[in-house]
C-alpha cells in the first residue's frame, strides 16, 4: 500500500472516531439535561399541585424544550460539517506539502538560444544514427558468427547419389526445425507485445490518463 494512502486512511479512521465520540458526548449531555428538566418539572408539579394552569405551563415548556432540542440538533450537525471540512482541508494541505513540485522539461532549454538548440538537436540525431549503425553492425557480426559455427562447408563432388539424398534430407530437417523455432519465437513476441500494450492501458487507467490511439487518415 502506498504510504500516502496509509496516512490518509489513518487520518480518516481518527476523524471518524472523533466524530463518534463527539456525537456520543452530545447525546449524553442532552439526555442529562432532559432528565434534569423532567425532574424540575416533577418538582414544580408536586409543589403547585395538579392545576389547569400547571398543565398549560407544562405543555408550553415541552413545546419550548422540543424547539430548543431541534435547534441544538441543527447546530450540532452544522458544527460537524464544518469540522469535517476543516479536517479535509488540513489533510489536503499535508498531502500537497508532501508532494514535490515537478520540474518542467523545457525549463533549461528555455534559457538556451535557438542556434544552440539546433546544434544540440543535430548532435542528438547524429548520436542516434551512430547507435543505429553500431547495432546493425553488431547484429550482422553475430549473424555471421552463428552461420560460421552452425553451417559447415561440405564437398559434394565425391558423394554418391545416396549420400546426396541423405544430405538433402538432413538439410531439410534442419530447415524444418529452424522454421518451427522461428514461428514459435514470432508467436511469443506477438503475445508479449500484446501483454505490454494491455499493461500500458491498465497503467494509464490507474493514473486516470487515456492514451489517444493513432488515427488513420481516410479519403473522402
Amino acid at each position: 500500500m502506498d504510504p500516502e494512502e496509509r496516512v490518509r486512511r489513518r487520518e480518516e479512521r481518527r476523524r471518524q472516531r472523533e466524530e463518534a465520540d463527539r456525537a456520543e458526548a452530545e447525546e449524553e449531555e442532552r439526555r442529562k439535561r432532559q432528565e434534569e428538566r423532567q425532574r424540575h418539572t416533577e418538582d414544580v408539579a408536586e409543589t403547585n399541585g395538579p392545576t389547569e394552569n400547571g398543565h398549560s405551563n407544562g405543555a408550553e415548556d415541552e413545546e419550548a424544550e422540543r424547539k430548543r432540542l431541534a435547534e441544538e440538533e441543527k447546530t450540532r450537525k452544522r458544527n460537524a460539517i464544518i469540522e469535517k471540512q476543516r479536517l479535509e482541508d488540513e489533510e489536503r494541505a499535508k498531502s500537497g506539502e508532501g508532494q514535490k513540485p515537478k520540474k518542467k522539461l523545457g525549463g533549461l532549454m528555455g534559457k538556451v538560444s535557438k542556434g544552440r538548440k539546433k546544434e544540440i538537436l543535430q548532435m542528438i540525431i547524429k548520436k542516434a544514427r551512430g547507435d543505429l549503425q553500431l547495432e546493425e553492425q553488431e547484429a550482422a557480426a553475430e549473424r555471421a558468427k552463428y552461420v560460421n559455427d552452425n553451417v559447415k562447408e561440405k564437398s559434394v563432388d565425391s558423394m554418391s547419389k545416396a549420400q546426396l539424398q541423405q544430405l538433402c534430407e538432413a538439410l531439410h530437417e534442419q530447415l524444418r526445425v529452424a522454421e518451427g523455432e522461428k514461428f514459435d519465437i514470432e508467436i511469443k513476441v506477438k503475445r508479449r507485445d500484446l501483454q505490454i500494450s494491455n499493461l500500458k492501458i491498465k497503467a494509464n487507467e490507474t493514473r486516470g490518463k487515456f492514451a489517444m490511439p493513432t488515427l488513420k487518415s481516410t479519403k473522402k
